[in-house]
């Protein structure tokens, strides 16, 4: 299994542990907490899993996790990815984001920064797969469209 897979999975379950466990809260170190900053963490949840979906519909047939080099995907360029060249990754980012703003746990928050590191290399290994096998027209793309937002 992918290892950042395997850091979005643990983020996401320690999130519904959190919210559902009531031992959990108590064991957890809060980092802080608000109305206003757990208001926020629902709307970038929300706004991330929209974005993943809309993401994955643009992606289509070509939709895989990480680099398979025997596998040859037409490069999507239309959709989401007018506007970001992972915005897939991004979507996860922004729920990532929400959910530690919302429920505000240390082992979360830490969770959650590992894997958006780890995406982000996953991102830098990918733009080499894919300039590998499209060659200019990747390159122009990539010089016309931001790598998150």
């Amino acid at each position: 299994m992918n290892t950042s897979i395997l850091f979005a999975t643990l983020a996401t379950l320690l999130f519904l542990l959190n919210l559902h466990v009531q031992s959990a809260s108590a064991i957890s170190v809060i980092l802080y907490s608000s109305p206003v900053l757990s208001f926020a963490g629902i709307v970038f949840a929300a706004f991330g899993f929209i974005m993943s979906i809309l993401s994955s519909l643009s992606l289509g047939d070509s939709w895989r996790i990480g680099v398979n080099a025997d596998e040859k995907t037409r490069l999507v360029t239309s959709g989401a990815y007018r506007f970001s060249r992972n915005p897939y990754f991004l979507s996860y980012d922004f729920f990532l984001a929400g959910i530690v703003l919302y429920s505000t746990t240390l082992l979360l928050a830490v969770s959650a920064g590992i894997t958006i590191l780890l995406f982000h290399l996953m991102i830098l290994n990918e733009e080499k797969y894919l300039a590998s096998v499209h060659g200019e027209e990747y390159l122009a793309y990539k010089r016309q469209v931001r790598r998150y937002i």
